[in-house]
């Protein structure tokens, strides 16, 4: 996996060109490494690949035909999750299922989240009713003080809905004795 940030500290057109040199590399390590698999999120990055570099974007799409490369995150980028009311959210997952769905026959069921700053507790609800049944995300194990007891578990929402969640454990790499990950 890659992560891009479509909105942060750089201009749109250095995202675009992003999204373009890093799927051109997963192709090329596709190409000398036969076994290797690759997932990405965010439908707007294969859309800006396939507006500015439609051969990178058929290439893509051979490959997942193929299996090795995993169109997957359901949302159409990594949105806010905090601010964002239930309809935005709930568009995202439309927009993003429904291009995954057009561009490569593929259908999402993994919220795939790894950098953002904090969650919806409506967000299983919204997801399961999406048919989206798992969630992975990397901040949660970022927090020095507040530690979660485990790195997989079942997430319940505020109607009760639960949906498997996994976070990608994390640890300080300075530090011989300061641990980010849970056992």
């Amino acid at each position: 996996h890659t992560h891009i940030d479509v909105a942060w500290l750089w201009t749109l057109s250095v995202t675009r060109d992003k999204a373009v040199r890093s799927f051109s590399t997963v192709l090329e390590l596709m190409r000398r490494y036969p076994e290797y698999i690759f997932m990405s999120s965010q439908p707007q990055l294969y859309a800006y690949v396939k507006q500015d570099a439609p051969e990178i974007f058929e290439q893509i799409k051979a490959r997942v035909a193929e299996g090795r490369w995993e169109p997957e995150g359901a949302m159409y980028v990594e949105p806010d999750c905090n601010l964002a009311s239930g309809e935005a959210l709930v568009r995202q997952i439309v927009y993003g299922k429904r291009f995954f769905r057009e561009e490569f026959g593929t259908d999402s069921v993994i919220l795939w989240l790894p950098d953002v700053f904090g969650y919806s507790a409506a967000l299983p609800q919204i997801m399961e009713k999406c048919g989206v049944h798992y969630f992975m995300t990397t901040k949660i194990s970022w927090n020095e003080v507040n530690k979660l007891p485990y790195d997989t578990f079942y997430w319940k929402g505020i109607d009760g809905t639960k949906v498997l969640a996994h976070f990608i454990p994390t640890r300080d790499y300075c530090s011989t004795t300061r641990k980010f990950h849970t056992n």
